[in-house]
């Protein structure tokens, strides 16, 4: 059976993504098997730790895997991801990101709009360093707490394709920039 690519994608990151975290909100009951856990979610739930967990380091099969420390190279391209700012709507609350290896980024509303800034959306620089990527935003900067942002970064890919971005919080004050981060950021071209 020949499946599509983008399928493949699907359900390999829903697996990956869906049963860590299904798991780990559920709680052992004895006599009632698995149950749900009442206790409210307090903390942000690390989607690089929970895939990290649950694939192996890149060894050039065709399988799922991840690289746990990429570099800009490995990641330079467009990634489509969420990007529900309080004051920028992008529709369907979706955005391209365009990462370069010389560290810069661009975010846009189309993918043709990544090659160059555009207001209103966030431009700048990137360091990646030991597995963790800093934003620093240039141009206008629309709201101060976005002005940085750092995060444990993850690539997934399966076999020698890059397959999501995956973030795990450092610390970024900007209002919605981590619940968005929190989902991994899709590959989407060169």
């Amino acid at each position: 059976m020949n499946i599509p690519f983008r399928k493949r994608l699907v359900a390999l990151v829903g697996v990956w993504l869906l049963v860590p975290l299904a798991a780990a909100r559920m709680t052992e009951s004895s006599g009632a098997g698995l149950i749900p856990d009442p206790t409210p979610v307090t903390s942000t739930v690390h989607v690089a730790d929970t895939v990290q967990g649950s694939l192996v380091p890149c060894d050039g099969s065709e399988r799922a895997c991840v690289s746990e420390r990429p570099s800009a190279d490995d990641i330079a391209g467009v990634w489509r991801m969420y990007f529900r700012h309080p004051i920028i709507q992008p529709p369907g609350g979706m955005a391209y990101m365009r990462l370069t290896a010389d560290g810069r980024y661009i975010i846009a509303e189309t993918l043709e709009d990544t090659t160059e800034p555009s207001a209103p959306y966030p431009h700048g620089t990137f360091t990646l360093e030991d597995g963790v990527i800093t934003f620093m935003q240039g141009g206008e900067i629309v709201i101060e707490a976005c002005a940085t942002g750092s995060y444990l970064v993850s690539l997934l890919y399966y076999g020698a394709n890059r397959v999501a971005l995956a973030h795990s919080l450092v610390e970024d004050a900007c209002p919605g920039r981590p619940q968005d981060s929190a989902v991994p950021m899709v590959w989407h071209a060169d």
